[in-house]
């Protein structure tokens, strides 16, 4: 899964991406307005992005604002100029689809982007009934889903449409402000933009990964925090020395790195589309903890001396069994959740447990 790092538009933060290697980006049509820009001139990704970069567009704009009729639809006609502009240098088109104008307006548009087949992300939401989303995933290729519809109480619904449509149509689900990692791991998604990457900058968070998982610590911890990490930072060819003395632009590189470390760990650890999942006896195998998330907001995981004292748990021999003896538990399937558990010195982390839900009703099967 690729996470797309939004705020592509504003020029610094292109090259802070840049410096770190970072390919797929977002850039918001609202925020190049709000900028002035274009001044004289169109505004064209060939000129500000390398010529491998792969953009994503967004119209950036909240759809339930409380705008007038003709002002969506201005914004809209804009939106649609800028697209065409830049169609030949886009991976992604996110639509634009207030809410007020209806779920028919939306549809009209639509055809405006007819000839643009995969580029095209029309935006489900939850008020349109799965239906619709199955519908949306028998049209298009690409289905751009809601971040707040993916944590919502019916996630574990969506997610098996989602997988639905993704075994039996090949559609590919895009998180928009997906900013959780629990759903990160959880949802099968193969894209996520955020733009929480610029927090560091922003209101001087130090964000790191610290081997296992992501931590956040808000600037008033910046002074016990940041030396803890001391070894990763240099290790990730990172000045420590500048992050430590609060240089904006390194914080933000570590911050970058950080969420370039999860994209490579949902990779190794996102569950297969196969609800069912037999672990193999063998040889030697080696425990760890489970991945442990990231608090949101000013929540904060306290990872002290982790960085520079991690202690490789002893391994243990388990034995193979008889391939007669290995089968699938009946009626079960067995998914992760994050709890938050109390350490004794006050501190909370957060850890993926285990859990065992039923499949079907047995009554349903006699």
């Amino acid at each position: 899964m690729n996470l797309i790092y939004l705020g592509a538009e504003v020029g610094s933060n292109r090259v802070l991406l840049e410096s770190m290697g970072v390919k797929t980006v977002g850039i918001s049509y609202s925020r190049i307005v709000a900028r002035g820009e274009p001044k004289t001139k169109k505004w064209l990704i060939s000129e500000r992005f390398e010529d491998d970069a792969v953009v994503i567009a967004s119209p950036g704009i909240s759809e339930t604002d409380g705008m007038t009729v003709g002002e969506y639809e201005d914004f809209n006609k804009a939106y649609q100029e800028f697209i065409f502009n830049n169609e030949s240098r886009l991976a992604g088109i996110i639509e634009f689809a207030p809410v007020p104008l209806g779920p028919e307006w939306a549809s009209a548009q639509r055809e405006v982007y007819a000839d643009l087949d995969e580029k095209f992300w029309p935006v489900w939401r939850p008020e349109q009934g799965f239906s619709n989303l199955a519908y949306l995933s028998t049209s298009y290729k690409n289905v751009a889903i809601p971040g707040a519809e993916v944590l919502n109480n019916s996630a574990h619904q969506i997610v098996g449409h989602m997988r639905s449509a993704m075994a039996t149509y090949g559609t590919e689900f895009h998180g928009l402000g997906v900013s959780s990692p629990e759903s990160l791991y959880q949802t099968p998604l193969s894209t996520a933009s955020t733009l929480s990457w610029t927090q560091a900058m922003r209101n001087g968070e130090t964000i790191v990964w610290d081997g296992t998982r992501l931590v956040r610590y808000p600037a008033r911890m910046k002074d016990q925090a940041r030396p803890r990490y001391k070894n990763i930072i240099e290790q990730a060819g990172l000045d420590y020395a500048a992050i430590l003395a609060d240089d904006n632009k390194e914080v933000t590189r570590l911050a970058i790195w950080a969420y370039q470390q999860l994209e490579k760990d949902m990779d190794k650890k996102k569950p297969g589309n196969n609800p069912f999942t037999l672990i193999e006896g063998g040889n030697d195998v080696t425990n760890s903890d489970p991945t442990e998330m990231e608090l949101t907001g000013n929540s904060t995981i306290d990872v002290a001396n982790r960085a520079n004292s991690f202690v490789q748990p002893r391994a243990r021999t388990v034995k193979a069994r008889e391939a007669s003896q290995r089968q699938y538990l009946p009626n079960a399937r067995v998914t992760t959740k994050s709890v938050v558990e109390a350490l004794g010195d006050g501190t909370e982390v957060v850890r993926e447990a285990p859990i065992i839900t039923r499949l079907y009703s047995l009554e349903h099967v006699l």
